[in-house]
């Protein structure tokens, strides 16, 4: 954080002025997460390549400055940049309720994965014949069909005109 501050933000503040941005803070940001785990060296020649070719009086995007990152420095640097712990820390009750969604989501993976009874059933005949059949034995038989046709709405769900 420090690093791309010093390096990057301050100096392209003093060379471009403030961005012409709605957000700025979401701005800032994007800069510190493309240019998270580039050491100092490589951050400030990075900055250096950027300053030279960029062409406008605008702030350079955060991706141009991580190109330059990788141009300096093929294989990356790293240096620890562990994210600031108020942004991750999460207090034990969202912990616990983490893992009580979790918990849920699997209960309900398995009872689905146990109904299913995966490879076991063949899967169902979607044919016509077998469709019209299913619609014939159905519980709810004036659902769509009615002893003189389609219902109303079924010929309006199906585009059959009168």
């Amino acid at each position: 954080m420090a690093d791309v501050q010093i390096l990057v933000l301050d100096r392209f503040q003093k060379l471009y002025g403030d961005p012409k941005r709605s957000d700025m803070e979401a701005f800032f940001e994007e800069y510190e997460i493309a240019l998270m785990g580039w050491n100092e060296d490589v951050l400030r020649r990075a900055v250096d390549i950027v300053v030279r070719e960029h062409e406008y009086p605008s702030w350079p995007m955060p991706g141009a400055v991580h190109k330059a990152c990788e141009r300096v420095a093929p294989t990356r640097q790293v240096t620890p940049n562990y994210p600031d712990p108020e942004r991750v820390h999460l207090t034990d009750q969202q912990h616990a309720a983490m893992d009580e969604a979790y918990a849920k989501t699997r209960a309900v993976l398995q009872k689905t994965a146990d109904g299913l009874e995966l490879g076991k059933r063949p899967l169902p005949d979607t044919s016509r014949p077998a469709f019209e059949k299913m619609q014939r034995e159905s519980k709810n038989p004036t659902l769509h069909m009615t002893p003189e046709g389609l219902t109303a709405l079924s010929k309006r769900i199906t585009g059959e005109r009168e």
